[in-house]
């Protein structure tokens, strides 16, 4: 973690008029000086808490933070909006060498598209208890495993939330339908287990080849010609 009384400074040099005027420069023995005014003062405190867990967050200055092994899955940003457009263009098609008047005939993509609505939108809140910040502030140490105790509750929160939301998706596109499946036999000895990766090894070099195997948007959208060649 950043040097606590470095932060604790950026708070002050960023710090209203009123902050900067009760709150002394921090040194790695004045904690007490800095500490007084912020538990005597409830404007100079409030402001003092909002800002120590802000600027933590935003440094991202996290530890023991539990986090989403599924993150691996996630890609791309949300853009603004409740909608995301998710488009595919299919790999042209042969068509013999031609002639110059195919030149100006029109040939339209094969484009496949998805549309994906925002049905998470979670807010974490935690209320600093004035006790709690009295026990803090008796030394920097204190004061550092306070701050990260809180930032950590918050996005531990959170990333265990998203955590079982990304399992249940699985399982209702399992469930229902909606994913490609594969059966092996259960493993229960060295010769089932050794079947089981025979089958998961030749799956994932699947993967690396054009197909229309691997993925389930025909199923999702219905008959007909909608298959996606992926690799």
């Amino acid at each position: 973690m950043a040097d606590i009384t470095n932060i604790v400074n950026t708070i002050l040099a960023n710090g209203s008029t009123e902050y900067q005027s009760r709150v002394p420069l921090a040194t790695k023995t004045n904690i007490a000086e800095v500490a007084n005014p912020i538990l005597t003062y409830s404007g100079v405190q409030n402001e003092f808490l909002a800002s120590l867990i802000n600027k933590i967050a935003m440094q991202e200055i996290r530890a023991r933070i539990w986090e989403n092994p599924l993150a691996v899955l996630k890609k791309g940003r949300k853009p603004l909006g409740f909608d995301i457009e998710s488009s595919h263009v299919n790999p042209a098609t042969d068509e013999g060498f031609g002639s110059g008047a195919d030149l100006l005939t029109k040939k339209t993509p094969d484009v496949k598209t998805e549309y994906f609505r925002l049905n998470r939108q979670g807010l974490y809140t935690v209320t600093v208890e004035e006790d709690k910040l009295r026990h803090a502030m008796q030394s920097w140490e204190n004061l550092e495993k306070f701050t990260l105790g809180i930032v950590n509750s918050l996005y531990s929160g959170d990333y265990i939330d998203e955590f079982i939301l990304m399992k249940n998706t699985m399982a209702d596109a399992i469930m229902n339908q909606k994913m490609i499946t594969a059966g092996v036999t259960a493993m229960s000895d060295e010769a089932t287990g050794k079947s089981f990766l025979t089958a998961l090894k030749n799956a994932s070099s699947g993967f690396t080849y054009p197909g229309t195997s691997f993925n389930a948007y025909s199923k999702i959208v219905g008959p007909g010609p909608t298959a996606i060649t992926t690799w």
